[in-house]
């Protein structure tokens, strides 16, 4: 095990300034105290806000042990925002108002599994009990041609964006596996032959046009998402050293929290699960580390990133504030990245809790320092 006092006091310094930060974040809606987006954020004209500032506040402070008060009531809060198919939504969106594909429908169901997937995180670490009418949206992914239908229509010049549908419906239906349980490791089992068909050797991502740096880059963010599934259920996952090859060549240096975790989290989980470049990767992430620490703000927050404008994904015509300050988005994405990287050096240092549902914030812990026995 590594030590380094300096940077294990550093750690659990900049852990309190968070969790202050949370604090100062607080909004009583009606009652119930959640959260703003960030000190830019007003409530009253944003609404819809109020629920992604939830979810990435209960995530962060669930991450670091802090405090959430009332849980009970701030799952019945969530359900304002569940439709009747089970999806998660801000309100105040509207069709005029949103755009990620062409497909409308395609748009949607981009937006409602992202946010669905994140505020069902955030209401497994309140100890919400979920019931099989939380899963409705879920229902008709459990028929194979319905499945293989939605499947063949992944476009794939976006990994990014379709690492993201596929991960947030493999946790939807992760979810399910209660109720549905042979039809949920059916398909599930369909889905891994359809990942290993369209993966590529040469980098272990999925995507088109992977010789273009940039779109390599971005099938690079979409994987990470996808490795979620194959984690969680201890499925070997092909052409991972050549994912691990592709990461050590980046700079260990700060970019985006979004990026900035996603390596990280592609690299702490190949250490795991195997000794692959372990000397290369642990000096990687310990190089990286202070300098994820060093973008702590004044408040005790962390930004997304310095410059542009920060928006909800889809959501073009919505909610914007300026990049550069901090914001419940950009903390929640920034501690993950320490996070992951302090629990892998310095276990017995501070106990995190990490989300157990996949999707960012994700951590399988398992079989640390071993060789890990897949499943067939």
């Amino acid at each position: 095990m590594i030590k380094s006092s300096r940077v294990v006091n550093d750690i659990a310094n900049a852990r309190t300034r968070t969790l202050e930060y949370l604090q100062s974040l607080t909004y009583n809606d009606n009652g119930i105290s959640v959260y703003r987006f960030s000190d830019a954020h007003d409530p009253v004209q944003w609404p819809g806000m109020l629920l992604p500032a939830t979810y990435n506040a209960v995530h962060v402070a669930t991450l670091l042990q802090g405090e959430i008060e009332n849980p009970e009531a701030l799952c019945r809060w969530f359900q304002r925002f569940r439709r009747d198919s089970g999806y998660y939504r801000p309100s105040g969106m509207t069709d005029a108002a949103v755009y990620k594909v062409f497909s409308k429908k395609a748009t949607w169901q981009y937006i409602d599994f992202h946010t669905t997937n994140y505020t069902q995180g955030a209401l497994d670490h309140l100890g919400y009990q979920f019931e099989r009418g939380d899963l409705s949206y879920i229902e008709p992914f459990l028929d194979e041609q319905f499945l293989g239908h939605w499947l063949s229509l992944r476009d794939m010049r976006d990994p990014w964006m379709e690492g993201n549908n596929l991960v947030n419906l493999a946790g939807g239906l992760l979810l399910a596996r209660p109720w549905y349980a042979e039809q949920v490791t059916k398909r599930l089992l369909q889905l891994r032959d359809w990942l290993d068909r369209h993966q590529e050797p040469a980098t272990g991502f999925w995507g088109v046009g992977q010789e273009d740096t940039g779109q390599r880059s971005h099938a690079l963010y979409g994987a990470m998402h996808t490795y979620h599934l194959y984690y969680h259920e201890s499925w070997k996952l092909p052409y991972h050293q050549q994912a691990v090859e592709y990461c050590l060549t980046l700079n260990p240096q700060c970019t985006s929290a979004c990026i900035d975790v996603d390596i990280v989290d592609l690299l702490v989980h190949a250490y795991r699960r195997s000794s692959y470049k372990r000397p290369e990767i642990e000096e990687y992430l310990l190089t990286l580390l202070p300098k994820l620490l060093s973008l702590q703000q004044d408040d005790g927050g962390f930004f997304d990133q310095k410059q542009g404008t920060v928006a909800f994904d889809g959501w073009v015509r919505g909610y914007r504030e300026p990049q550069g300050k901090s914001s419940l988005f950009g903390t929640w994405f920034r501690w993950i990245a320490i996070a992951m990287i302090a629990d892998l050096f310095w276990p017995t240092d501070r106990n995190y809790v990490f989300r157990k549902t996949i999707g960012i914030g994700y951590y399988d812990m398992r079989n640390h320092g071993e060789e890990i026995e897949f499943a067939a």
